[in-house]
């Protein structure tokens, strides 16, 4: 799922207009999209179950921030 998510955020940081206000925009959505990739991998190999819901928690702020 995370995985896909990262891709679709790829291809839409490729097909941006080329003005220096996309391109800045585009790639702080392009680091947090595959941010939370990385934070939701970190959350189904956590240790435990509050290490897990701290992940989760990183994995949904990015998922908002990304959106907005």
């Amino acid at each position: 799922m995370a995985t896909v998510y990262g891709r679709r955020i790829m291809k839409k940081f490729v097909v941006l207009q080329k003005m220096e206000e996309a391109r800045l925009l585009g790639t702080l959505g392009l680091r947090s999209g595959i941010v939370v990739g990385a934070n939701y991998r970190e959350a189904r190999q956590s240790r435990s179950s509050a290490e897990s819901i701290a992940k989760i928690g990183d994995y949904l702020k990015e998922l908002d921030e990304t959106g907005y």
